[in-house]
């Protein structure tokens, strides 16, 4: 009774394993025993033992006790553990007859909640107004026109039920918070950047097979649901564990797509080094080590941007290689001479016009047409 009595209390705080809850909590220890002591703050005249004798246990989401002799009592089921928390209101909704979903009046309601919902969840009921919920619109959550790179950015959990086929194009474009995404094996197709700068998402739950998982549509810009973030934070790891200063600020400038000198970047934020070297210092880091910081947390880092070229085997390439790739890639046949001139333009004019968009070299612009877009 204690013990579900405390998952009760802490219902909401977790979306799918009660027991990984009372892992986190120091309650079961990597054997599945509980630790009667610390769930009841006193000791009970059984249930302090250990080796599977005088123990509570979680087995297949049910509690069990071993007496002395090691027999084994079933105390009953802890019951469903997908029910964690309930669904968001349907009212907060709108639904199409082909069950495409969308947030009833989200223009007023993103300005009034300042990109936020009352709750850092949403669990997108299965059914609103008798109408199935089969699509998940287009930019659903990826707040409004005037703030487009910014969700929902309190949302730190999203429960798509079964049933959904369709998640949208950048549906939660910019849900930065978000760190955990469910959704079953019915879902077919993920649109185009329907996870793009969702930085923090971590875990994917998904009850379907890996054959099912290879077979769903994921289309450019999700990221963290293609490859596992733990692979990407080792990636930048090494990326950035060897790099010097220049090449920290240069990466830098890349990332905010700016043209000119680190210096006339940090006049224009109206900052000196000086300014980032005491910000270090107030965070007990070296300057160097403080870059590396940015780097990671900035949410359009260029580090991302060699994780993709790299994963997809581009950082070898050279600038003429990469050249001959963007030609046939863009124009068909023929050299990358002749798409210029089949587009009207000499080299100067398509070095001006990469300055113009915010790129750094003439490489950094062909990684960015060639394995981002």
């Amino acid at each position: 009774m204690k013990l579900l009595q405390y998952l009760s209390e802490n219902e909401g705080t977790y979306t799918k394993d009660k027991l990984e809850l009372l892992r986190d909590e120091g309650i079961v220890d990597e054997n599945n025993v509980i630790d009667v002591l610390k769930l009841v703050e006193q000791k009970l005249k059984t249930g302090n033992g250990s080796n599977n004798k005088d123990v509570y246990v979680i087995e297949d989401n049910h509690l069990y006790y071993y007496d002395n002799k090691g027999n084994k009592t079933d105390l009953g089921d802890l019951g469903n553990t997908e029910e964690t928390i309930a669904e968001t209101d349907p009212d907060l909704f709108e639904i199409t007859d082909d069950g495409t979903i969308s947030i009833k009046n989200k223009e007023s309601y993103y300005k009034v909640n300042t990109y936020n919902f009352s709750k850092n969840y949403i669990k997108i009921p299965c059914e609103i107004r008798g109408i199935k919920v089969t699509q998940i619109s287009d930019y659903m959550f990826s707040g409004i026109k005037d703030s487009v790179h910014k969700g929902f950015t309190n949302i730190e959990v999203i429960i798509i039920p079964d049933g959904v086929t369709s998640i949208g194009l950048c549906a939660f474009y910019g849900c930065t918070s978000l760190t955990t995404i469910e959704f079953t094996s019915s879902l077919i197709e993920i649109k185009n950047s329907a996870f793009e700068s969702c930085y923090n998402l971590k875990k994917v739950n998904y009850n379907g097979t890996e054959e099912q998982w290879n077979e769903i549509v994921i289309e450019k810009g999700n990221k963290e649901l293609i490859t596992s973030s733990e692979q990407y934070l080792k990636f930048e790891e090494e990326y950035l564990s060897n790099k010097k200063q220049e090449e920290l600020e240069e990466l830098m400038l890349k990332s905010v797509y700016y043209t000119d000198t680190f210096e006339e970047y940090l006049n224009e934020e109206d900052m000196t080094r000086e300014d980032i070297e005491q910000i270090a210092q107030g965070n007990g880091m070296e300057y160097v080590e403080y870059l590396k910081y940015l780097l990671k947390s900035t949410e359009d880092s260029w580090v991302y941007v060699e994780y993709t070229v790299s994963k997809q085997g581009g950082t070898e390439k050279t600038i003429e290689e990469l050249e001959q790739m963007f030609a046939e890639k863009y124009g068909g046949t023929g050299s990358f001479d002749d798409l210029l001139a089949q587009e009207g333009m000499t080299r100067e004019d398509f070095y001006e016009m990469i300055k113009e968009q915010g790129f750094r070299t003439e490489e950094d612009f062909l990684k960015v047409q060639l394995f981002i877009n």
